[in-house]
């Protein structure tokens, strides 16, 4: 997965804590910008790498999961 170190926290925060990219400006100090941006690329990348897996295993097509 291509997602920079550095966005893990962040990512991992917003996950986490329920709270809103605004919420996460306010305890962190980093722009709202920044932050929206961070968590929008974590979750491409997320999705680019386990979605088709992730439907699989709605659909309950566990043989077709890598």
């Amino acid at each position: 997965m291509n997602i920079q170190p550095n966005n893990v926290p962040l990512f991992n925060l917003y996950r986490t804590s329920g709270m809103s990219t605004r919420q996460i400006e306010g305890v962190t100090g980093i722009s709202f910008k920044s932050v929206w941006k961070t968590i929008k690329t974590c979750k491409e990348r997320l999705k680019e790498n386990v979605g088709e897996d992730y439907e699989d295993l709605k659909n309950r097509d566990f043989e077709l999961i890598k």
